[in-house]
């Protein structure tokens, strides 16, 4: 991977019995990921400044992984990619890898994603839980009922995963945020 890459995996928030949408506790995880992104959200102890946000490409069954950070991306100024499909992820990850020391040098990048397909997306990039220490708290599958999970991977400046600060945390942002990943 390029050097220095940050990459922030998340799933859509919350989604309706029916539609394509986000149910109305979809959307209030969306508005607070405009503060948890811009200020809670940080490294080195410094707020991270999202240089690329990503979404899976909108389909007749749901716009959810774009719907979720569509406010986020108003509130920094920074367009959605949601060129890749839901299932055509690796295309997202040859695009990184084909501009490996071009634009994506030391970037920072937010996806959202299905949870279907998120650990597979993770596992492409590298993370995957039997590489990775125990104290990351890496997931092996992402129940239906979890939301709330934030996947964090670091690369170090040759390219190569950091293992030792790649995790995933639970956000806690809201009240279902009550299943932690790893356990």
């Amino acid at each position: 991977m390029p050097p220095n890459l940050t990459i922030f995996l998340v799933r859509h928030a919350e989604k309706p019995d029916k539609g394509s949408e986000l149910a109305p506790e979809g959307f209030a995880r969306a508005q607070k990921y405009v503060q948890y992104f811009q200020n809670q959200v940080k490294y080195n102890g410094q707020p991270i400044r999202w240089n690329y946000l990503f979404a899976s490409g909108e389909s007749d069954k749901s716009d959810r992984p774009f719907l979720t950070i569509q406010p986020l991306s108003q509130a920094i100024d920074v367009k959605i990619d949601s060129d890749f499909k839901n299932k055509h992820f690796k295309d997202l990850i040859k695009e990184l890898k084909k501009n490996k020391g071009n634009n994506v040098y030391n970037a920072n990048l937010l996806i959202c994603w299905h949870h279907g397909e998120i650990l597979d997306l993770a596992s492409a990039l590298g993370a995957n839980q039997g590489d990775l220490p125990q104290s990351a708290h890496w997931p092996d599958k992402w129940p239906i009922n979890a939301y709330g999970w934030l996947l964090k991977i670091y690369y170090k400046p040759d390219g190569t995963l950091d293992r030792q600060h790649t995790e995933a945390v639970n956000e806690h942002l809201m009240p279902d945020d009550t299943v932690s990943p790893g356990n």
